[in-house]
């Protein structure tokens, strides 16, 4: 949809297409962190000694 598309659609349309493309968005996310990741790096503080 190009934003001249837009502009001719009424305001619940676009809310509409708005809200299920970040549905999307948020089922991918939960999709990719569900895989399983096991390459996370795990962080920790670092010390104030350089030794």
């Amino acid at each position: 949809m190009t934003p001249y598309d837009v502009e001719k659609k009424s305001f619940h349309d676009v809310i509409r297409l708005y809200s299920d493309v970040r549905a999307m968005q948020i089922r991918e996310t939960k999709r990719e962190n569900d895989k399983g990741n096991d390459n996370k790096v795990i962080r920790r503080p670092a010390g104030d000694n350089w030794f």
